[in-house]
């Protein structure tokens, strides 16, 4: 059966909207063997934009090797180092049986140095182009001692130069972290696309030419308000317009959609729940204060308003929420909820 809205797993095709610039970009990347970084919080279309970019190299006659570090489940260093292993070594020795690389090479006792350095060397020896795309790269900072292979690491990927690297994270705090707040890439050498929400009239006409193709119909307006409502989060969006297209084989109206909002939030109700029970009162008081709208957190009238005690306190609440990946701070210093659902749920369910 032909899924209209891609909610349950990566867009491609027309499913995948709009995006042109990052496509352009990572596109780019690939080609001239840039390393790329590709953020955003959960669902909102990461692994698509790879997928997508991918296949269009593919069929532009690009021919490389792909390798996918997935680090959702990785929670050591020697995990990380198996998983690396485990996709690197057969690469390596399929191709070092006809041209040995003049390294005298162990496979049964590398270093892990030598491991980490393989797919350029591969690259240069063997004529390949190996492109290892790197999933929740950020969890390396989980780790024991994470920082520091994380340094260690940085270091290696800095001097390939024939390899090509996909990084990818959805903690969209600590991938700022790892490559703009410290000194570990250079920025210069990277090439940060940070996936934010989908340009309303792409999103918007494919909605309504996708009801229209299967005999339904759906206003601008009501288009509009679908889009609105999750703040054009490709995933948020794609699953309530589904949702919408599921509750009637007519027309969208009102009703509908707002029969949609309240089974959307039904949805997500228990995890939102169980977020709030983890936070402590003071993370609760800085939530309701961003979700008022305030920005200047720290005058004496704020701090009396919502109990939030001293500046100095401010600061240790909004990097606990931070470090939770619940808020960021856009560049300008404006700090937001990550997840609009969240930020609704917050603002009509619980702080009534």
């Amino acid at each position: 059966m032909e899924i209209l809205f891609a909610y349950e797993k990566p867009a491609e095709g027309a499913q995948f909207i709009d995006r042109k610039e990052e496509i352009a970009r990572l596109f780019k990347c690939i080609k001239n063997k840039k390393k790329a970084v590709v953020y955003g919080s959960p669902k909102t279309g990461k692994e698509s934009l790879v997928k997508n970019v991918y296949e269009s190299l593919k069929r532009n006659g690009y021919r490389d090797t792909k390798i996918t570090i997935d680090l959702f489940n990785i929670r050591t260093k020697e995990q990380f180092l198996d998983l690396y292993e485990r996709e690197i070594i057969p690469i390596f020795e399929r191709y070092n049986i006809l041209s040995p690389l003049p390294l005298n090479i162990d496979i049964n006792n590398i270093s892990q140095n030598r491991l980490l350095d393989l797919p350029d060397l591969m690259n240069q020896h063997f004529g390949l182009n190996i492109l290892i795309y790197f999933k929740e790269f950020q969890n390396i900072l989980f780790f024991d001692e994470g920082e520091k292979f994380m340094e260690c690491f940085a270091k290696i990927l800095n001097k390939h130069n024939s390899a090509n690297y996909i990084f990818t994270g959805s903690c969209i705090n600590r991938m700022k972290y790892i490559f703009k707040e410290t000194e570990w890439f250079s920025a210069r050498d990277v090439e940060m696309i940070q996936l934010a929400s989908i340009e309303s009239k792409p999103f918007t006409n494919y909605i309504i030419s996708t009801f229209q193709r299967t005999g339904r119909v759906i206003e601008q307006d009501m288009a509009d308000e679908i889009y609105a409502f999750c703040k054009g989060h490709p995933w948020y969006t794609q699953h309530f317009a589904s949702i919408c297209y599921d509750s009637t084989i007519g027309y969208i109206n009102t009703n509908i959609i707002n029969h949609a909002k309240e089974s959307l939030i039904y949805v997500h109700d228990a995890a939102f729940k169980e977020t709030i029970c983890e936070l402590t009162i003071n993370q609760i008081n800085f939530l309701k204060a961003i979700n008022d709208n305030v920005t200047r957190f720290c005058s004496a009238d704020i701090l009396e308003q919502y109990n939030l005690i001293s500046s100095a306190h401010v600061a240790r609440v909004k990097d606990s929420l931070l470090k939770k990946e619940i808020i960021t701070v856009d560049d300008d210093g404006s700090v937001f909820l990550i997840d609009p659902i969240f930020e609704y749920w917050l603002k009509y369910y619980y702080f009534l």
